[in-house]
């Protein structure tokens, strides 16, 4: 049997096998009678990731829970609470996952009462490291809207904070590791402006390398920037050297009009 409105339009059903296909198992991860926000869900092979942050029982704060599964998300391991401070909040949690070998490494960032929060799980055996603070000598000021991206042994971190003062426009700040999260020895202030630079986003380029874009209003109106690092070889070391662009101020290529289907 053909089943030619199915494949061209991806809507049309036409009997009981392709029905089955498109049927959701669902699986409760929260608690019970707790306030969980909007999840986030990610995958590297067969594993798959889900985190958020509620309420925790007793808790007077949210805190940030992870379910993982191993089997394509027909099942989920019992979840984890990444957080567990009773008495702080823990929220605007982000997770990225990379393949090394046969192993998937989960990279969780999350805000804990103005801290930059990251921990990790090299094996997928659902044990995390301890918590690192990024932000312990650099964009300490009201960080915000972390963001974080991996390949291999590289991790890369993005925040906004207030710089230089608490009062002090935003700034967007940058922390790198390349063991695989253990410790993160490159941190830089991306923006250094007198401008408000927030919204920050980041994706893994080849070779090694990011790409950072975030909004900034140091010329009156927000612009988008973004900034790319490229590897120099200096005195034996490898530094990080960042190339900034205006994109607001680039030529505008020309674009073909809207084609309408029927």
């Amino acid at each position: 049997m053909q089943h030619a409105d199915a494949v061209v339009a991806g809507t049309a059903v036409d009997d009981a096998v392709d029905a089955a296909a498109f049927a959701f198992t669902i699986s409760s991860l929260g608690a019970s009678g707790k306030d969980a926000e909007p999840p986030q869900v990610a995958r590297a092979g067969d594993d798959v990731f889900i985190i958020w942050h509620e309420f925790p029982p007793g808790g007077l704060q949210p805190d940030v829970f992870l379910a993982r599964s191993t089997d394509k998300g027909t099942t989920f391991k019992p979840r984890i609470n990444l957080s567990n401070t009773l008495a702080g909040a823990s929220d605007q949690e982000q997770i990225a996952v990379t393949r090394s070998g046969n192993s998937t490494r989960a990279c969780v960032v999350r805000i804990e009462d103005g801290l930059v929060r990251f921990r990790r799980d090299k094996t997928n055996d659902g044990t995390f490291s301890d918590a690192i603070t990024l932000n312990d000598t650099l964009g300490a000021n009201n960080a915000a809207s972390p963001r974080t991206t991996a390949s291999g042994n590289n991790v890369f971190v993005v925040w906004q904070a207030a710089h230089p003062g608490t009062t002090d426009p935003a700034d967007i700040f940058f922390a790198r590791s390349t063991d695989s999260g253990d410790s993160f020895k490159v941190k830089k202030n991306l923006s250094n402006n007198n401008g408000t630079s927030e919204g920050a986003q980041l994706t893994f380029l080849p070779s090694d390398k990011v790409i950072v874009a975030w909004r900034d209003n140091s010329n009156g109106d927000f612009e988008i920037l973004c900034a790319e690092d490229s590897k120099k070889r200096q005195d034996g070391r490898e530094h990080l050297v960042w190339f900034t662009l205006q994109l607001a101020l680039r030529p505008i290529e020309a674009s073909a009009p809207d084609r309408k289907t029927t």
